[in-house]
C-alpha cells in the first residue's frame, strides 16, 4: 500500500510541474504576439480598450474559406483570409 501512495505522490509532483512549465510557456507565447498592455488605445473609468486590428473584420470561418467585412464591401476568401478573392458592395 505503501508504494501506491508514493507512486500516486509522484505521478501528482509530476503533472503539477508539466502544467506550470506549460503555462509559462503560454505566457510566453501570448507576450511574444504582442498581447501586452502595450496595445492600449484608450481607458475608460473601468477598463481599458484598443481598437480592431487593420484589415476586414473577420467574422466567420470554417474548413479554408473566411467571409468578412470593411471598407464598405463584404469579402470572401478561400485561403484563409490571406486574399480576399471575393467581394461585394455593402
Amino acid at each position: 500500500m505503501k508504494s501506491q501512495y508514493h507512486s500516486n505522490r509522484r505521478q501528482f509532483v509530476r503533472t503539477v510541474a508539466a502544467t506550470a512549465t506549460a503555462g509559462s510557456l503560454v505566457n510566453a507565447g501570448f507576450s511574444s504576439l504582442g498581447a501586452t498592455d502595450t496595445g492600449v488605445i484608450g481607458e475608460t473609468e473601468h477598463f481599458l480598450y484598443r481598437g480592431a486590428p487593420e484589415g476586414p473584420y473577420i467574422d466567420s470561418q470554417r474548413d479554408n474559406k473566411a467571409f468578412g467585412f470593411g471598407n464598405g464591401q463584404i469579402l470572401l476568401s478561400e485561403d484563409n483570409g490571406r486574399s480576399w478573392a471575393h467581394n461585394a458592395a455593402f
